[in-house]
């Protein structure tokens, strides 16, 4: 069945270590690093050689299983590859077997220097999210970028923990049909998930709006409204420490969706978060609500949970309309299926 949380939780006790940071550290440096002799600075390597690299790579923000990282590119975009996301829970795990390695296939935004498919150019990839991390658990990443001449340039490290999950969420909708509420589109339907439970369904290829606008890629946004949540027994430490939303869905299509965006309908104004990329897999997005801001980047406040009940939630993106082993003309695909868990 679909359904849309709000995380929260309260730190009872124990506390997580950050691992030392040692790079950006004045010369000489340690085993596993070189000194940048134009700022006698330590780095995970020398950046002279490789044309695209990235500055300020750090994490953003973390939730009990996702954590957002962030960088500026640098150099020539002609030049970029890829990017790689390497992650462990010791600085002594990278570059090993025990890291994990995150690339295009898991966060397809890591494969290009700009989005595609977004209908703007100036949509440049400067951050992902890793995902399926373990609650209240410290984590060390680097960013690798290769360029068109193979060379891999390795960031300084960035260091997060994740939060603990959330005991008591608030539930904000879940089940075939949220009640005496309503679901934008209309086509949105209640199906067996495969898993002896059930889901609602969006199929791009039988959506009218989409059938109208004649293209193989659809972009939709699937809203539960008129939910009317009261979420006042919100504490402000919840709100700004621990506060999330969060959604389990499959994206069951051929293709990625590059810029999807979540959001929260509260007093009328929508508070939004984007660009998410969401690969033809099933991912549990988590969002701190710190984070949702409203058209003119106002962030949403606990004031305004205090005051208002949460009246709609959304996921919206581009989705296409051809399941994966669905042959022929895209614009006659009818199989592909975003499901909401």
């Amino acid at each position: 069945m679909a359904r849309w949380i709000l995380l929260l939780s309260l730190v009872l006790s124990g506390c997580v270590i950050e691992p030392l940071e040692l790079s950006d550290k004045e010369c000489p440096c340690a085993e596993g690093y070189v000194c940048d002799a134009s700022t006698n600075r330590c780095m995970t390597t020398a950046t002279q050689d490789c044309k695209a690299t990235v500055e300020g790579f750090r994490p953003v923000w973390s939730t009990a299983n996702v954590i957002r990282w962030e960088w500026t590119p640098v150099g020539d975009p002609a030049s970029f590859v890829r990017y790689e996301l390497e992650i462990a829970e010791t600085r002594e795990q990278l570059g090993t077997d025990e890291a994990r390695v995150i690339g295009a296939e898991e966060n397809p935004e890591l494969g290009a220097y700009r989005l595609p498919r977004t209908g703007s150019s100036q949509d440049v990839v400067t951050g992902t999210h890793s995902y399926d991390h373990d609650p209240n658990t410290s984590y060390v990443a680097r960013l690798l970028v290769t360029d068109t001449s193979s060379c891999v340039f390795r960031s300084e490290l960035g260091t997060k923990s994740t939060l603990l999950r959330p005991i008591d969420p608030f539930v904000l909708y879940s089940g075939p049909r949220p009640e005496p509420g309503s679901v934008v589109p209309t086509s949105v339907n209640v199906v067996e998930d495969g898993a002896g439970g059930v889901a609602s369904q969006y199929r791009p290829g039988t959506d009218p709006a989409c059938i109208e606008d004649g293209r193989g890629v659809c972009s939709e946004n699937i809203e539960w409204r008129r939910l009317g949540v009261d979420v006042s027994a919100l504490t402000e430490g919840q709100f700004t420490t621990t506060g999330s939303l969060e959604v389990v869905m499959t994206n069951a299509t051929d293709a990625p969706s590059f810029y999807a965006r979540v959001w929260l309908r509260v007093d009328d104004v929508l508070y939004r978060y984007e660009p998410i990329t969401i690969p033809p897999t099933r991912r549990r997005l988590q969002v701190p609500l710190r984070e949702l801001r409203d058209d003119a980047g106002v962030p949403l406040s606990h004031e305004q949970l205090q005051t208002a009940p949460v009246d709609g939630v959304n996921l919206g993106g581009q989705w296409s309309r051809c399941a994966p082993d669905e042959p022929g003309d895209p614009t006659d695909c009818v199989e592909g299926r975003v499901l909401f868990h």
